[in-house]
């Protein structure tokens, strides 16, 4: 088990921008990082977190309303996990401490990330391979669709990786375990995939109040309360519906975790990530563990 410490993340990106953008302030940001994890260490002295991860959301901008953004986003990305590499080095001679980061699963945000210039000093891009379609939108999507023809899938964004060049070995699937939810869905005219592609209030509409449901949470209202799960064929995607109640929710199963899992050894890549592990209800659906 390796342990790494995150930074940033949708709430906490503000300042990533700002902090990178340039050669002095990579080098004060990128020492910083060093010595606070030389902060933490193990009895024999090594470091207590064998890595970070680096979770700017995003490059470029669409990440939360207010946060610093610049056209050299992505370059100066590279820039600084250069500048990161070479101080974790030097603070720890003796052991190689990790540089991974969350990596973008749509095609836009991609574009702006800078790919090829962290390439060399990442060990593990983790992509957020969910996220395509929520409730941001008015109309019901899927969450973490496999294909689509919009370009916001896991096929998609996997690919765009390769191209961009990361090694499919440094490429870690990410896999939801909750929903996006909807609610005041009518079925439509579609009997085989009833209330998908439907106008829906996203409002309160999911587990206290949220706008989705944990994996944990969406098991037992199906198996007490009768919503129904269903599947499309075509984008290779599961969500649960309850006409009655007008609610429509994106879901993963063990099977299409296990697909997917399937899916990340034909493409050689590095393993999969699972946001998040607090959703996961390990008495019943085990969707982590169908990914082995």
């Amino acid at each position: 088990m390796r342990m790494n410490i995150a930074l940033g993340g949708w709430t906490l990106s503000a300042h990533f921008s700002t902090a990178v953008r340039t050669a002095t302030k990579r080098k004060t940001f990128a020492e910083n990082v060093a010595a606070f994890l030389g902060q933490y260490q193990m009895d024999d002295g090594q470091p207590l977190f064998d890595g970070i991860d680096l979770d700017w959301e995003y490059p470029g901008g669409g990440g939360l309303s207010g946060n610093s953004v610049h056209p050299d986003d992505g370059l100066n990305y590279g820039l600084f996990a250069e500048q990161l590499r070479l101080a974790l080095d030097n603070k720890f001679p003796n052991k190689h401490v990790r540089i991974t980061t969350a990596s973008p699963g749509g095609f836009d945000k991609i574009a702006k990330f800078g790919l090829d210039g962290l390439v060399p000093y990442l060990d593990a891009f983790h992509v957020m391979t969910y996220d395509f379609h929520g409730t941001w939108e008015d109309v019901t999507g899927h969450n973490a669709p496999f294909t689509a023809d919009d370009k916001y899938s896991i096929q998609h964004s996997v690919k765009r990786h390769l191209e961009e060049g990361v090694p499919a070995a440094k490429i870690a699937l990410g896999s939801p375990l909750y929903g996006r939810t909807w609610r005041q869905v009518k079925a439509g005219s579609n009997p085989n995939l009833p209330g998908y592609n439907q106008a829906g209030d996203p409002n309160n509409a999911g587990h206290g109040n949220e706008p989705l449901y944990d994996v944990k949470q969406l098991e037992p209202l199906i198996r007490v309360q009768g919503w129904k799960p269903y599947y499309d064929e075509e984008q290779q995607a599961l969500y649960v519906y309850s006409e009655s109640q007008g609610i429509f929710s994106s879901l993963e199963s063990r099977a299409s975790t296990a697909a997917k899992a399937d899916y990340v050894c034909r493409m050689g890549l590095g393993g999969m990530m699972f946001w998040d592990i607090s959703n996961e209800d390990i008495n019943t659906s085990g969707l982590v563990s169908s990914a082995r």
